[in-house]
């Protein structure tokens, strides 16, 4: 909640709502000074032995969620950052992660993967953070560590399918959770849909910083076998109840399953492909899940939301509260996340990856550039694009096509020093 309500934040600030996230922050923070390791998670504090967290010992993180709310509290922490320049929650996530690693990796440490992922993209995201802003280094009074963050992500998605040294309950969480065998044996995508999409995410963010062969490869073969033979025409993840989780190739019944949070999921997965390649089926396909599957699972009013979202259903009803309130989260977290998808960029390229009314301002070649979109799509098709470079007279735009099932209408943006600059495209 905290991270997709800071992205919100990071678009236009609202000093009621900050006070009141400053309130959540604050608990947060006593709460984990509870405990001098700098370990939080009430759940497993208040209901198991100490020597069960992170599940191990016979404890079980597939319902513990200690790894997972560690990487939520890591995620949230870099982004209220972002959005506010405040530390507290960014200082809390960082004890956290240096917890971890401290805690879990290669022997002598424990190995632990997570029991729901989501952990392996936080660590990215905090690894980036600190590798980019000594600002960032400097506002926490903690020790910082931006390669051990990259390293335990990598031995998140590096541990699955090797067991030696597990402790856990659930020594192997088997397809439910990707660790039936290791990376490089993975070949389809399996398990409960929302951990698979968001384990998915983590490989493809991870790639991006570690340049990693393999991790280019899975991520491949994951999108191939999730949105060529899994996946619904509305962009909707998971057909089976049982386990939420994805069935065999083509298995798509009309009365599948459907969570909200794989809708989530597999647009989050898809923003990363579309940043790791830069081609224009993955901007595609989270249009697809953005306008199909996910605004399907909320009311218009936006108080009562789907948990599951079959395309025919009988005596359906949007819940107000649902025992597993999962799903507004995530919907919020998409959909504070999404002005940061509707354009992306190199050092010389702006991207358009979603038709969306909206401006920004980037840098591109040391020249301040802004760009305006003025659509009403997809209700009507025009969509006119502005662009006003602080520098005209040295500035060239020239409109590319990508590949992608609507190449004719994505576009890559190059910029060029030269001698005019025609704005409209």
């Amino acid at each position: 909640m905290i991270c997709g309500t800071a992205d919100f934040l990071a678009a236009r600030r609202d000093a009621n709502l900050e006070a009141r996230l400053d309130g959540y922050i604050a608990r947060i923070a006593a709460a984990q000074a509870k405990d001098a390791s700098g370990y939080l998670n009430t759940w497993t504090q208040t209901m198991e032995s100490s020597a069960r967290r992170w599940g191990r010992n016979g404890g079980d993180d597939r319902s513990q969620h200690d790894v997972y709310n560690a990487g939520m509290l890591i995620e949230a922490g870099v982004h209220y950052y972002r959005a506010t320049g405040k530390a507290t929650l960014l200082e809390a996530a960082t004890r956290m992660a240096n917890l971890m690693c401290d805690t879990i990796g290669p022997p002598p440490r424990a190995n632990v993967v997570p029991g729901h992922s989501g952990p392996e993209a936080a660590l990215i995201e905090l690894y980036r953070l600190y590798h980019e802003s000594q600002e960032a280094r400097k506002s926490v009074q903690v020790p910082v560590a931006p390669e051990r963050y990259l390293e335990l992500a990598e031995f998140f998605v590096d541990a699955r399918g090797h067991y030696e040294g597990r402790t856990g309950h659930d020594k192997s969480f088997g397809e439910y959770g990707q660790d039936q065998a290791p990376l490089a044996q993975q070949q389809t995508l399996e398990g409960h849909a929302v951990r698979a999409t968001l384990f998915c995410t983590g490989i493809a963010a991870a790639a991006q910083v570690n340049g990693r062969a393999d991790y280019r490869a899975a991520a491949l073969r994951f999108w191939d076998s999730f949105v060529r033979h899994k996946m619904y025409i509305s962009g909707a993840a998971g057909a089976i109840g049982d386990e939420e989780k994805f069935g065999p190739d083509y298995f798509l019944p009309n009365d599948g399953y459907m969570e909200t949070c794989a809708a989530a999921g597999g647009a989050f997965f898809n923003h990363q492909m579309n940043l790791l390649f830069g081609e224009a089926h993955y901007a595609d396909e989270l249009e697809r899940a953005l306008y199909n599957a996910a605004l399907g699972g909320v009311a218009l009013a936006g108080n009562r939301y789907y948990y599951q979202n079959p395309l025919v259903g009988v005596g359906l009803r949007r819940w107000e509260w649902h025992g597993c309130p999962c799903c507004p989260p995530m919907f919020l977290k998409l959909m504070g996340a999404l002005p940061g998808y509707i354009y992306a960029q190199e050092t010389d390229a702006l991207y358009v990856n979603l038709f969306v009314g909206s401006c920004a301002t980037l840098t591109l070649r040391s020249t301040r550039v802004r760009i305006q979109q003025t659509t009403r799509y997809p209700w009507e098709g025009a969509v006119k694009i502005a662009i006003e470079p602080d520098n005209p007279p040295n500035l060239t735009c020239s409109f590319v096509s990508l590949p992608g099932v609507r190449a004719h209408l994505r576009r890559r943006i190059s910029i060029r020093r030269q001698t005019s600059m025609p704005v409209e495209p």
